[in-house]
């Protein structure tokens, strides 16, 4: 508690890279963009490592391989000309909605015979992305405004954050120097008695 200042140093950092985003979302863009394309990329491996160690369960796992593998292939696109990125993020952000809502439909279906049932949430989830993807069609800029403030928005908090435990961090030792020197003072004068057995 000594160093309370510290988590004050690191809020009031977190603040300014915050309000650096919002004050260049040029490059804000960008870097999201980049992270964007890297999570992309990190997606379809995990897709396609999922249906190619679970083929023997999933019916029809050809068309499930192909939709990681598209995923996996938009990403590796993404990442190797950040300027597509940038000029088409709307464009593959619904072509990427779309995908994931036909590998549900795809699994929906695949264990709808198995089990019988008619409805179930990887068809709801299928219908919400769809909706989601046409919606995102229709306003693009959206896309732009949701990006840059989600980018600034964690910085902000977690500068909060920091300066409110800071704040607390100081109070809390003012508090414990107060106690220890109250506590020095009513022991002082007080005499001991050692007692031998």
């Amino acid at each position: 508690m000594q160093k309370w200042y510290l988590p004050l140093i690191a809020g009031i950092i977190f603040i300014l890279v915050a309000i650096g985003i919002y004050s260049m979302p040029g490059l804000s863009i960008s870097v999201i963009m980049l992270l964007f394309s890297f999570t992309i990329i990190l997606f379809g491996i995990r897709e396609t490592a999922f249906v190619v160690n679970n083929r023997m369960l999933i019916k029809n796992w050809g068309w499930h391989l192909a939709s990681s593998l598209l995923t996996l292939i938009i990403g590796i696109i993404l990442i190797s000309n950040p300027l597509i990125t940038i000029s088409y993020i709307n464009a593959i952000i619904v072509i990427l909605l779309f995908s994931k809502a036909v590998q549900n439909f795809l699994f929906h279906y695949t264990y709808s015979k198995r089990t019988q049932s008619t409805i179930g949430m990887n068809s709801v989830y299928g219908v919400a992305l769809v909706f989601i993807g046409l919606f995102l069609w229709s306003s693009p800029q959206i896309i732009t405004t949701f990006l840059i403030t989600l980018s600034g928005l964690p910085f902000l908090i977690m500068g909060i954050l920091c300066i409110a435990l800071a704040l607390t961090l100081r109070k809390t030792h003012k508090k414990l120097d107060a106690f220890k020197r109250s506590f020095q003072d009513k022991t002082k004068d007080t005499t001991y008695e050692i007692i031998e057995d």
